[in-house]
């Protein structure tokens, strides 16, 4: 009874299901076609070139291909304005006490902090250009500056926006008074 062997039951598989674990042998795997040796394939059809064609079919190209390639006009260096005594004055008095804040700062705020201070700088300078000046604005665009700083308190802020505030409505009344 030890030496006998079981036979096994081979069940087909329904409807076209096939047992893709099980061994198969060369003659049962499934062969890709091949043409017959000896026996000539149908040649592919490539469209005819004419030769009168083919050159002005190239410069075309050449020509579509420069539009696209062609660089960039280098572009021009933008002229900076030399900046308005008055704005200098301004900037001064924005950048009044600030010295150590901007010190604590990293690189990268230190140089937005002070793009946009002298962009507030220049922007307070035409409105000191009017006749009637408007403090409501330039007192926020000195608080919206001075928010820019990391970790600013906010009754520092409003404290320092009120300060610079009034030093450039005193600057602005002063050389009024001097015409």
């Amino acid at each position: 009874m030890a030496n006998q062997t079981i036979p096994v039951r081979q069940e087909k598989e329904p409807h076209g299901v096939q047992d893709i674990f099980a061994e198969t042998t060369p003659e049962q795997a499934p062969q890709p076609e091949r043409p017959e040796i000896g026996v000539e394939a149908a040649p592919e059809q490539v469209p005819e070139t004419r030769p009168e064609q083919a050159p002005e079919q190239a410069t075309e190209d050449e020509q579509s291909r420069r539009q696209y390639v062609t660089p960039a006009p280098a572009e021009e260096p933008v002229a900076v304005q030399p900046k308005s005594e008055e704005e200098l004055r301004v900037e001064a008095i924005l950048s009044d006490h600030l010295e150590e804040i901007f010190m604590q700062m990293n690189p990268e705020e230190q140089a937005a902090f002070q793009k946009k201070g002298e962009e507030t700088a220049s922007q307070i300078a035409v409105l000191l250009q009017d006749v009637k000046v408007k403090v409501k604005s330039i007192l926020d665009l000195i608080r919206d500056w001075l928010k820019a700083i990391p970790g600013v308190n906010k009754f520092f802020l409003e404290q320092e926006a009120k300060i610079k505030t009034d030093r450039i409505i005193a600057l602005h009344e002063q050389k009024h008074k001097k015409i």
